[in-house]
């Protein structure tokens, strides 16, 4: 009995260590809502990978969007959590750090911002753009084609009188 009590002691030690660093950089990003964000959705700061999503769940009436980042990475306080949302893939979130000197700590909440203005908002922005100038090019091109008509309603008229 003396020689197992050690190496249980050992054990739970360690599981306890291993089970403290897994949620050493845990955080949860609350959204007004999301769009195709799950599990493994990408959380980039600067443009790089530095972690994914767990999970997202209602949560009241915002989604909570629970992110794993790597151990290394620290994000300042007052940095914006931005979800940009796919119609191709998963959408992902990410990071614009504040210049403050003060980090984050594991398992806090933040106040994320759902980005609307998506490939397919400006699409749908510049197609409508894009029926306006036909509607006006069209009636451009009515517009000439009734002086082109007039022109050669005159025309035949002096030629008929001559």
């Amino acid at each position: 009995m003396k020689k197992i009590f050690p190496i249980l002691l050992v054990f739970f030690l360690s599981a306890s260590i291993i089970s403290c660093s897994h949620d050493k950089n845990r955080l949860t990003v609350l959204f007004e809502r999301v769009d195709n964000i799950g599990t493994g959705s990408l959380v980039y700061l600067k443009g790089v990978p530095v972690g994914e999503v767990l999970q997202a769940d209602i949560f009241e009436n915002k989604v909570a969007v629970d992110i794993k980042l790597r151990n290394k990475i620290k994000i300042p306080v007052g940095s914006k959590f931005l979800l940009h949302p796919s119609l191709l893939g998963p959408s992902n979130i990410s990071i614009d750090p504040s210049g403050e000197t003060i980090f984050l700590t594991a398992k806090d909440t933040i106040n994320g911002e759902f980005v609307k203005a998506g490939i397919l908002d400006k699409f749908i922005s510049d197609s409508a753009k894009n029926e306006k100038i036909k509607h006006s090019l069209d009636k451009i091109g009515d517009g000439i084609k009734e002086l082109v008509e007039s022109v050669k309603d005159t025309g035949n008229k002096k030629g008929a009188n001559k």
